[in-house]
């Protein structure tokens, strides 16, 4: 009965009390499972066959993949020096727009100014004209500026 793990010779009779008919089963028990033991070992010989092959190509397709990986660490490296590239070339882009959107609001202010020196200027120049029109001299040689018009016109 060294089949099962609980009764060794080691063991104390008081645990465990057998009769005859539980002896039989015991010795079925211990019938049944000897060739299933003595299989084990083969399937797990078979198993680790299978394991090796597995990791004998997994190893081979590793050796096929390290030059990629090589060239994934090549690849990663020229994209960090292109970011880098292309973020330098923001900020220029931006400082340019930056000066450039300086340069033409010092123009706008400029062109606002003038546009007020004008209105002031046409603002006189209409109060000159007002005052003409208003003026006694062009109301009383209105009527030989007429005839003098239509002189010209023949």
């Amino acid at each position: 009965m060294s089949c099962l793990g609980g009764l060794g010779p080691n063991s104390s009779s008081d645990s465990i009390r057998t009769g005859p008919r539980e002896a039989d089963e015991l010795r079925d028990t211990c019938r049944t499972i000897s060739p299933v033991a003595k299989q084990i070992p083969s399937a797990t010989s078979e198993q680790l066959a299978v394991i090796r092959s597995l990791l004998e190509e997994a190893e081979r397709e590793l050796e096929h993949l390290r030059p990629l990986g090589n060239r994934v660490h090549e690849l990663e490296a020229e994209l960090a020096a292109l970011r880098l590239a292309h973020e330098a070339q923001a900020r220029r882009l931006v400082a340019e727009r930056l000066a450039l959107a300086g340069e033409i609001e010092h123009e706008v202010q400029v062109l606002r100014e003038e546009i007020e020196w004008r209105k002031e200027v046409m603002g006189e120049q209409e109060k000159q004209l007002e005052t003409l029109k208003n003026s006694r001299s062009l109301r009383y040689t209105e009527p030989l500026r007429r005839i003098a018009a239509v002189l010209r016109r023949r």
